[in-house]
């Protein structure tokens, strides 16, 4: 297993293994951040800062309303064509991302009023300044990546903000100072802020000089097309944070504590595919627009081969020790230890079946694949909630595995047979 990991990664670009490494040290880094709040504040913060977390996570890039992937569909062939209607493209997903940010910032103040009885005006201002700066900054690290500063764009989106979070935090524990949820809140803020500023300025000096001819040509993104790419979106975005919002509403702090500290976790293991897919989601637009299927198919299996191998190692690790790894958020958490290991099952096979998520986005599958997405999410959501309210969290974290295997299964099915792409 070793040598193949060592193998695949040999033939990696330098840039893409720098993207690794610094998603890997981001993942470690989170891990760091929720092991010193667990383990220095009282479950109740804990539990309602990991709320507060799921819910920017949420309802924060939800408010780009697709426009993430209108940016990666179009932008990469107009900036290698330096076609001057990539201004039309930004300027149109400006305007709806205004919207969707006011519509989510509503949507996430309902669910921390519902959801946390400490949910004072302070707090549901800092919820709602949080969900506008991770739409803006989820867009601004898009363009970053369609412009060929995808480490920038890494450093600032995944990097930056978890030093600044870390630093404060520390100094929390280093004065003895309390850590409350107000607190650790304004901090999310204050590091969100700062990341989300050092990429628009990074975005800002790269754009200028793009192409300085205006577009003589009008340019429309389909009003369809952006709603199925939001749709995608949604349900992407509900895989990794609707589990901890279901739970905040249906059960007790403890278990939302330790099914988020696992869920946690557990990103690690995506952080894998996504360094892999910083640099190949745009190159699959390129590809396809290029008349490419083989490239789109070589970039794919990749992913699933050096990507995969990694996670395989990371599983096993993860599996052997999950009662140690969950004790470092808070000792009382080891007892849940087999949420750790079943959830493991999802990102296993979502890295196996390489960018079966991209590919149907960036080739002209965006609304079959919806479809098809969107039955298997509603099925599973009716699940997951009768095994919340029945109190049955190893079930519910077996549902949420079992949803991701199917979902990797549709991705990878529909591409063989519409587009003859074998993503694995």
């Amino acid at each position: 297993m070793m040598d193949r990991v060592r193998k695949g990664l040999g033939k990696v670009k330098p840039s893409v293994l720098a993207a690794f490494v610094m998603r890997t040290g981001a993942a470690g880094m989170s891990y760091l951040i929720f092991a010193m709040i667990g383990n220095n504040a009282s479950l109740e913060v804990y539990s309602a800062f990991a709320l507060i977390f799921a819910i920017t996570g949420f309802c924060g890039p939800l408010a780009s309303m697709g426009q993430v992937a209108v940016a990666l569909r179009y932008l990469p062939p107009m900036f290698q064509r330096q076609d001057g209607r990539w201004r039309l493209v930004v300027r149109g997903s400006l305007r709806i991302l205004s919207l969707g940010i006011v519509v989510f910032c509503v949507i996430a103040l309902a669910f921390v009023g519902y959801s946390l009885d400490e949910a004072s005006p302070s707090l549901l201002l800092i919820v709602a300044a949080l969900v506008a700066l991770t739409g803006i900054g989820e867009y601004t690290y898009t363009l970053q990546r369609t412009s060929d500063s995808v480490l920038p764009s890494i450093l600032a989106k995944e990097v930056l903000w978890r030093v600044i979070l870390i630093g404060i935090i520390g100094m929390h524990i280093a004065f003895g100072w309390s850590l409350s949820t107000i607190g650790l809140a304004t901090a999310f803020l204050l590091a969100t802020a700062l990341s989300v500023s050092l990429s628009v300025a990074d975005l800002w000096v790269r754009l200028r000089g793009r192409t300085r001819a205006h577009p003589s040509e009008p340019f429309v993104v389909p009003a369809m097309q952006t709603a199925m790419f939001f749709g995608i979106m949604l349900l992407n975005t509900a895989v990794v944070h609707l589990d901890t919002l279901i739970l905040g509403m249906t059960s007790e702090a403890q278990e939302v504590g330790a099914y988020f500290s696992a869920q946690r976790t557990i990103q690690v293991l995506y952080f894998f595919t996504y360094s892999f897919t910083m640099f190949a989601s745009p190159a699959i637009s390129v590809a396809f627009q290029n008349g490419s299927p083989d490239r789109v198919e070589q970039l794919s299996r990749q992913v699933s081969r050096t990507a995969g191998a990694c996670v395989v190692v990371a599983c096993i690790i993860l599996v052997a020790f999950a009662g140690d790894v969950l004790a470092i958020f808070r000792p009382d958490f080891r007892d849940h230890a087999d949420i750790l290991r079943i959830l493991c099952i999802g990102p296993l096979v979502y890295t196996l079946g390489g960018l079966h998520s991209w590919i149907p986005e960036m080739c002209g599958l965006e609304t079959e694949y919806l479809k098809w997405r969107l039955a298997v999410s509603v099925v599973f959501l009716a699940a997951k909630l009768g095994a919340a309210l029945s109190n049955h969290i190893t079930l519910f974290a077996a549902l949420s595995a079992a949803e991701i295997c199917v979902s990797t299964a549709v991705g990878v099915a529909l591409v063989r047979m519409r587009r003859q792409i074998w993503a694995i």
